[in-house]
């Protein structure tokens, strides 16, 4: 299960904890408004730390990653573009406070939103960042797990 409500429900985890084996935590960060100041990492602290102190072990939080923008979806729907696609540094830096927060050797498994283009929501995404248009997330990604194969025990 993921939550969504972000700060505007604080005790959600507190409700949810008890709710699924796993509980997904997906604070998007990095936004149109903080392009030259960097992503929000505070949020990203906060949101972690609101479901640890909510009780939910590290062993049963699962990371989502943003890794998605929505520069090219246009204004279409509901939605209009406010998320943006973190670059390597960020994404960096954003890997570095999970770890801290929710130790590698704990997790579950982690997770990225999303992988392919959405129309309407997501783009562009992990499958797109290729070092071309887009920052080389896949490559960032894929050396991250390799380091990381080693520290995480196989279940």
């Amino acid at each position: 299960m993921v939550v969504l409500n972000s700060s505007t429900a604080p005790t959600e985890f507190a409700q949810m904890k008890d709710s699924a084996d796993y509980i997904g935590v997906d604070p998007y960060p990095c936004n149109f408004r903080n392009e030259l100041t960097g992503c929000n990492y505070a949020a990203l602290r906060e949101r972690i730390d609101q479901a640890l102190a909510a009780g939910i072990p590290s062993t049963r939080i699962v990371p989502v990653f943003q890794t998605f923008g929505q520069v090219c979806i246009g204004s279409r729907g509901k939605y209009s573009p406010y998320y943006r696609l973190p670059t390597v540094v960020e994404t960096e830096i954003m890997l570095g406070i999970w770890d801290e927060k929710v130790p590698v050797k704990d997790r579950p498994f982690d997770m990225a939103y999303s992988w392919g283009k959405q129309p309407t929501v997501a783009c562009p995404t992990l499958q797109m960042a290729d070092g071309g248009s887009q920052p080389d997330l896949r490559s960032f990604y894929k050396s991250y797990f390799a380091r990381m194969k080693g520290a995480v025990p196989v279940r």
